[in-house]
């Protein structure tokens, strides 16, 4: 691991001093704010009519493509392409980390997330798009936004490919434990399919985001080939935005930007869109006057529109539970320091160096839901490494967990083969909010998801931990002798263990993010709690939207990665609509009226 520190640290400086320069104009057409998984696409996206001129602008730097190696994503975490963000002390979950804290890594590069997390690329749940739609919003209805899961699309040889933004394909390398699964899903009952790319229920290899050579794919890799194409788009890294300067208090015409310490303004004719992420959206329009009243001027900013920016914050939330392996190996960090897997890598583009860590993905429903009017509630992650397989050299700092647990409960581990089959809460009844930090509004932010303030959210999980139970305790997975850690948590000692009171405990004490957070600048009614309309227009501005997760309503029932690119899709096609619109009412009125403000 020490090998690969120092590499990922040499390459990390290294994206400081690899940062695009342009001659800046003054004005564009379009300027977006945030490269990262949803800002890129859009940039391109837009930048295919070279009549437009696109600047994107990101805090971050650019990438080396050795930074896609599949199987380092997660240990970019803590280093400088990662924001770091961290939440406010949590009152009812997080006893096992640090100070109650859960850390939130998010990608601050060119790309975004897409360089930190597992590369799965599911569309979730039906269903799930139901509670997108209303009367305003038909067309987002998965019959609808379907279109554009598959417009992202370029897959492998094995499916139907067009000029899609995004890579997909099946995974490249997999352990033994990936098929026993599924068969051990078989034994229970549940669905088992070859093919991820449907949104059912059940077990599955999740097709991944790789590119052709076995890299992780990331959306500047797409954003690269447009540049190379044309002109008009300029990128602008290492640099962030302070403020959305609205004309009249509600027209955005300007963004404020901040590189190498000096100020400046750069003016756009037609739109501002911010795609800065779930945590970076929200602050931006709040640093901007655009937010809750009561939030902005606790932070002493000037209130411009009273909206429910950062309110309806949710994440999928998981527990860790590292399983032993008594009777086989499967993966180690340490063979990644054999040559035979850099050969594997750099000459075929195989072996573990292109894995996403996560086996197999499993989607159900729980016995609290009814499935046939209802979503499914649960995921499982089963990985083919736990947080004490690397020693605690790594994991232990990137999820926070303490000391304390992490000598009692993981340490006795670190000498023992380790998987996890990982239950995550898919669609939590506990919801939070970011506000500016009144100490500091151009700093980070507060976080609170108030993770498990809702009892029933800690019963789902304690039933997805029975499940694991369950799947181990198959005639499927008996030959590997997978057994739970039997050492007991920290804190949960007055509990029986495997009681459905010690599992509660463990829920509480051990919880942690998957990373997923959306929903801050909801799309809905404005009535309802929304902050952007079914055209992801913020409310009461004009030339101003939201394109990213944070405008999601309510949380897929998968990882929202493949969300996210449907909706980085989607949004360039409803801008470009509009500009064609306005286009076309301009020449009207050039009839009879000089065209002095249309554009």
């Amino acid at each position: 691991m020490s090998v690969f520190s120092i590499f990922l640290w040499i390459m990390m400086r290294m994206t400081e001093f690899n940062s695009e320069e342009h001659n800046v104009l003054d004005t564009y057409d379009y300027i977006i704010v945030g490269g990262g998984s949803a800002g890129a696409i859009l940039a391109g996206r837009l930048a295919e009519n070279s009549n437009l001129s696109v600047l994107l602008i990101e805090a971050g730097g650019e990438g080396f493509s050795l930074l896609n190696i599949p199987v380092l994503g997660p240990l970019k975490q803590l280093s400088e392409l990662d924001w770091q963000y961290t939440t406010v002390p949590q009152k009812c979950s997080c006893f096992g980390l640090n100070k109650n804290v859960s850390k939130w890594p998010s990608g601050k590069i060119l790309g975004g997330s897409t360089h930190l997390n597992y590369m799965i690329y599911l569309k979730g749940d039906i269903r799930d798009y139901e509670t997108w739609e209303s009367p305003e919003s038909h067309d987002w209805s998965f019959a609808d936004i379907n279109f554009y899961f598959e417009k992202s699309r370029k897959c492998d040889e094995f499916k139907s490919s067009w000029d899609g933004s995004t890579e997909v394909r099946h995974p490249l390398y997999v352990t033994d434990l990936s098929n026993a699964v599924l068969n051990a899903a078989r034994e229970l009952g549940y669905s088992v399919y070859d093919d991820s790319s449907k949104q059912r229920t059940g077990f599955m290899k999740p097709d991944l985001n790789l590119n052709s050579v076995g890299q992780r794919w990331t959306s500047d890799q797409y954003l690269k080939k447009v540049k190379d194409k044309n002109k008009n788009i300029h990128v602008l890294t290492n640099t962030v935005a302070e403020e959305i300067l609205l004309l009249d208090g509600f027209e955005a015409h300007a963004v404020k930007i901040k590189r190498n310490e000096i100020t400046s303004i750069i003016k756009a004719k037609v739109e501002v869109v911010v795609s800065a992420g779930t945590v970076g959206s929200a602050k931006l329009l709040m640093l901007s006057g655009i937010g809750p009243r009561q939030s902005l001027s606790n932070a002493n900013v000037s209130v411009k529109i009273d909206l429910p920016v950062g309110k309806n914050l949710q994440d999928h939330i998981t527990t860790g539970l590292d399983l032993g392996i008594l009777k086989q190996h499967l993966f180690s960090f340490t063979d990644l320091m054999k040559p035979s897997s850099a050969y594997e890598y750099f000459v075929h583009s195989q072996g573990p160096f292109t894995s996403g860590l996560v086996d197999v993905i499993g989607v159900v429903h729980s016995s609290l839901v009814n499935p046939r009017h209802e979503m499914p509630d649960l995921e499982f992650m089963v990985l083919v490494a736990g947080l004490s397989s690397d020693k605690g050299i790594f994991f232990q700092h990137a999820m926070g967990i303490s000391q304390k647990v992490w000598n009692e409960y993981f340490r006795p581990l670190i000498n023992e083969s380790v998987v996890s089959i990982m239950p995550v809460l898919l669609h939590p009844k506990s919801s939070g909010e970011i506000r500016l930090n009144p100490s500091n509004p151009y700093g980070m932010p507060d976080i609170d998801p108030s993770y498990l303030t809702e009892e029933t959210d800690v019963d789902t999980l304690v039933e997805g931990i029975k499940i694991v139970r369950n799947i181990i305790e198959t005639n499927s997975l008996r030959k590997f002798g997978l057994r739970f850690n039997n050492n007991i948590f920290p804190g949960c000692g007055s509990w029986k263990f495997n009681s459905d009171e010690y599992w509660r405990c463990y829920v509480r004490h051990l919880t942690l993010t998957v990373y997923h957070p959306v929903g801050t600048c909801k799309m809905g009614n404005l009535e309802n709690g929304g902050v952007v309309d079914h055209r992801l227009r913020v409310y009461k501005t004009n030339k101003l939207r939201v394109v990213d997760a944070s405008i999601m309503p309510n949380l897929p029932s998968a990882n929202p990665n493949a969300a996210v690119l449907m909706i980085a899709e989607k949004a360039a096609d409803l801008i470009k609509e509009n500009f064609y619109t306005r286009q076309s009412t301009c020449r009207v009125q050039h009839v009879l009226v000089p065209p002095k403000t249309c554009t």
